[in-house]
């Protein structure tokens, strides 16, 4: 993850970052799937948002951030809701 500006979190650098994060977190989480195609489906909405930006190109900050975490201006390198 990277911080772009003191106001504006990014949350990941491109789309390898992207996938790094989600192999490390969302692989081994229990409440991740892959099949939802609404946010309201979806069992874990920053997986679910991370899903929809490798199509779209972009990941809402405000939609991930709450899963993910927060740790010194940027997203944690661990999703502080990972479930084993």
């Amino acid at each position: 993850m990277m911080k772009a500006n003191k106001m504006e979190t990014v949350t990941f650098a491109n789309g390898m970052d992207a996938e790094h994060w989600k192999d490390v977190n969302c692989h081994g989480c229990s409440i991740y799937e892959c099949e939802s195609v609404t946010e309201k489906e979806a069992a874990c909405i920053a997986a679910f948002y991370v899903d929809v930006g490798f199509v779209t190109g972009e990941i809402p900050v405000s939609k991930v951030i709450d899963t993910i975490g927060i740790d010194k201006d940027s997203l944690c390198n661990t999703c502080k809701s990972k479930k084993q």
